[in-house]
């Protein structure tokens, strides 16, 4: 094994151990607007996550299930803001467990759009939507216990990553992984995938974010 080979696997070895982390550390990475800042900028002008948010509007404009949006982990309210940009006006609600991230998504002063501060494992009886679930499964450990709330026939956007970063407690190596996760629960199909590079050392062929579209069995 090379230092190279030794780094990742150190790496991945103390993101794997740290575990989930909780509502005080996410209040206190979007007070101080996370990394380069991006939770205090336009969401058109975030990198990466701009294309993610843009493509899942296509596809919501796409949708004849979209009655309603039910956002789980919102953050500070990028998607709704460009979803209502993209000319979406179908009522949103969206959860989030961090009481700074649904202050900051209320102040952008969206129309119809409802924010909760709530733990996700405990939103209740959840209506018959169209759900998203974006960057939020891979931070979480009882990400099945979460998705298990959607209501049956209902459809879920989701994406999950590739690769380690600090909070993820787990990544997917391709579509298959995460078939093999989501696919007793879901009828899944695959939909778009962005290559990120935050730095000029990453590989943007090995840092991915996919995109899915399942409909809950």
């Amino acid at each position: 094994m090379n230092k190279t080979q030794k780094k990742e696997q150190d790496k991945e070895s103390v993101i794997n151990k740290q575990g989930e982390l909780d509502d005080t550390h996410y209040d206190n990475v979007y007070i101080t607007g996370g990394r380069e800042q991006i939770y205090f900028k336009n969401p058109f002008d975030v990198p990466i996550y701009s294309e993610l948010w843009s493509s899942v509007a296509f596809e919501i404009l796409q949708s004849e299930d979209a009655n309603q949006i039910t956002d789980m982990g919102c953050g500070p309210g990028h998607l709704p803001y460009i979803l209502r940009s993209a000319g979406i006006e179908q009522p949103y609600t969206g959860y989030d467990f961090s009481k700074v991230a649904i202050q900051m998504a209320e102040m952008r002063q969206l129309p119809d759009c409802t924010f909760i501060n709530k733990n996700l494992y405990d939103m209740g009886d959840l209506p018959v939507s169209l759900f998203t679930c974006l960057e939020v499964l891979e931070h979480i450990e009882k990400d099945l216990e979460l998705v298990a709330q959607i209501p049956t026939g209902c459809r879920l956007l989701f994406s999950v990553p590739t690769y380690d970063s600090h909070g993820h407690v787990r990544k997917f190596k391709d579509h298959d992984e995460i078939r093999e996760r989501y696919g007793e629960m879901f009828d899944l199909e695959f939909i778009d995938e962005i290559f990120v590079r935050y730095t000029e050392d990453e590989d943007p062929i090995e840092h991915k974010i996919f995109l899915f579209s399942g409909i809950r069995k």
